[in-house]
């Protein structure tokens, strides 16, 4: 058993957690690591500084590529196509210089820092892969990217000023946070020199030139902002050559910039606009805003968001939100097929009655992805960290803050989802007073993939998971570290049952495969270690926490009605009735290839129960190879 203890379920959830999900997180870097070539000469002439030369065209092998605030790298006036063979995104804040075409490759992403001075003859940054024949095609004088791999994983985000002959860009998202910073001479701005290249969206800002007057109630006083006038203001077109990866033309979303708290307030103005974060904002004032109900979210059920939205990698900090009886609240209250992107809620709190969430209270069709909420989230019904409701895609977001309900379908990061979730992450407290509480989703009927939880996680009702309360849909690749509770209050006519399990409270008709828990898990009856009420199909589960309850209580299932398939348990398990190593109470299904620990971790013998109806095929000798 110990050889199983990080089985290959394990690795796999963890390594497709771990790749591409959260890259807004700023990571401080130096100079260029690990650059090998056949031609090139590097040099560190100083902390600060690296210089390179070399021939005509040059390939360099580097570990890592990035430049911080206050550095160099000078090339000299030759070509060279620099390859990122690390793990880590070029972050390039400092200084990069050169005469010639510098090309800059990582997969993994590329940011162009709001402190990056780019002077080049020519630039190309690009996420796809190169392999040695592309190399090859660059060192006759031929363009690399030409027969490079039609795919590109990483985003490219420019926050700095970019001066250049030309410019290509090719990247999963591209994301030009001003128009303005991208000239040939400094002042001059490039259009048709620039070539953008994206697999998914392209987003380029515009400053606003027209103003208007704004009231805004601060601390109880009427008070006079100016403020960016989008609802009239014109935004001309970058001129830039967009296409996807295969070269066919797409549209490019112009974005009007949004300064500061005011502008994001005021981009309810016009609810079909396109809109860019041009730094981080502080909008800490808003807790006093309104006579205390702070920020008004944008978009409503009656009036929705329609456009866009790119924070650019950027923060919104102490956004306060406090509208205990309004729903859809959020920073955007209701969004319809808009894509909300790279911006991160830090801090603050946001409050309503049902539909609640930090980013949006109700995303109807919608896209959200590489966002994050560290602030507080609370409501009635329908609340999540980042989402309340979710019929859209939501993709690599995490949630960090406390989030809380009173009545049903709470989540740490959305509160019920019938769309898609995949790479999502909850670490704060979720806390629920009615049914259907998870720490990653309330409520599934959609799916979930590549999702985890370690924050703890605990209802005063029932149907409460480590990952999803109730699940009626598909989950799979997911798990859950933190202490999972069902807690037991008086209740007039008799007591509670909860439905506690440490991925799932319930699975009714859904599916969960390639899950596991290592949290400790605890309520009154139908508590499982994976599933608490399975009447779904589970395959490909273990269990390693402790389970503990009163009656039906299981290593794997409390109460199982349907099929469970490849699944063990060696965690201890405890309660006066129905107690199985696998599952309390087998009700006319049949459990097949699993495993389970004879004894819990006091060294009492753990029997498998199961009714005559049902049939149970368990070994304490084999542990299923699909699992190790």
């Amino acid at each position: 058993m110990k050889g199983c203890k990080k089985s290959k379920l394990s690795r796999y959830v963890l390594a497709a957690l771990t790749v591409g999900m959260f890259s807004m997180v700023p990571v401080a870097y130096a100079l260029p690591t690990g650059g090998t070539s056949q031609s090139a000469t590097i040099t560190n002439a100083s902390a600060t500084q690296m210089n390179i030369t070399g021939s005509t065209n040059n390939v360099i092998n580097w570990q890592t590529f990035s430049i911080a605030n206050g550095e160099k790298v000078q090339f000299d006036t030759n070509n060279y196509l620099n390859l990122v063979r690390g793990a880590s995104k070029s972050e390039i804040n400092g200084a990069l210089t050169g005469g010639g075409t510098i090309y800059l490759i990582n997969p993994n992403g590329i940011l162009f820092g709001s402190t990056a001075q780019v002077n080049v003859g020519n630039l190309v940054a690009s996420t796809r892969a190169i392999d040695k024949v592309d190399q090859s095609v660059f060192s006759g004088g031929g363009n690399p990217l030409a027969t490079a791999a039609t795919t590109a994983a990483g985003d490219i985000i420019n926050l700095g000023k970019l001066q250049t002959t030309s410019l290509v860009l090719e990247g999963n998202n591209i994301t030009i946070q001003n128009a303005a910073d991208i000239t040939s001479n400094g002042s001059t701005p490039l259009t048709s020199a620039v070539t953008a290249k994206a697999a998914g969206i392209i987003t380029v800002g515009h400053a606003v030139a027209e103003t208007t007057t704004r009231s805004f109630t601060i601390g109880g006083t009427a008070t006079d902002k100016t403020v960016h006038d989008y609802k009239n203001a014109t935004v001309a077109a970058s001129g830039y050559a967009a296409t996807d990866l295969a070269g066919t033309a797409k549209s490019v979303t112009e974005s009007m910039l949004v300064d500061n708290v005011y502008d994001l307030q005021n981009m309810d103005a016009k609810l079909a606009g396109n809109y860019m974060l041009s730094g981080n904002i502080d909008a800490s004032e808003t807790n006093s805003w309104n006579t205390g109900a702070g920020f008004s979210p944008v978009g409503s059920w009656g009036s929705k968001f329609t456009g866009s939205f790119d924070g650019a990698g950027r923060t919104i900090s102490g956004l306060t939100i406090n509208r205990s009886s309004t729903d859809n609240v959020g920073l955007f209250g209701y969004v319809n097929g808009s894509v909300i992107q790279s911006v991160g809620l830090a801090g603050g709190s946001i409050t309503g009655a049902g539909y609640v969430g930090g980013v949006a209270g109700y995303n109807d069709s919608g896209t959200i992805t590489n966002v994050y909420n560290t602030g507080a989230v609370s409501g009635t019904g329908f609340v999540g960290g980042v989402a309340g409701e979710n019929y859209g895609t939501i993709t690599n977001v995490y949630n960090t803050g406390a989030v809380s309900g009173k009545i049903y379908y709470l989540g740490g990061v959305v509160g019920e989802n019938y769309g898609t979730i995949t790479n999502a992450y909850n670490t704060g407290t979720v806390y629920g007073r009615g049914p259907y509480v998870g720490g990653v989703v309330g409520g599934n009927g959609g799916t979930i993939t590549n999702a985890y939880n370690t924050g703890a996680v605990s209802n005063s009702n029932d149907y409460v998971g480590g990952v999803v309360g109730d699940n009626y849909g598909t989950i799979t690749n997911v798990y859950n570290t933190g202490t999972v509770r069902g807690i037991v209050v008086s209740v007039t006519g008799g007591a509670p049952i909860f439905v506690v399990g440490g991925v799932a409270g319930q699975n009714g008709n859904g599916t969960i495969t390639n899950a596991y828990n290592t949290g400790a898990v605890s309520g009154n009856e139908r508590v499982g270690g994976v599933v608490g009420y399975n009447f779904g199909t589970i395959a490909n589960v273990y269990n390693m926490g402790a389970v503990s309850g009163t009656s039906n209580i299981g290593g794997v299932a409390g109460e199982n009605q349907k099929s469970i398939t490849n699944a063990y348990n060696t965690g201890a398990v405890s309660g006066t009735s129905n107690i199985g190593g696998v599952a309390g109470y087998n009700e006319g299904s049949t459990i097949t290839n699993t495993w389970y620990a004879t004894t819990d971790a006091a060294g009492k013998t753990i029997n498998q129960t199961k009714d005559s109806n049902g049939a149970i095929s368990a070994t304490k000798l084999v542990i299923p190879g699909q699992l190790c």
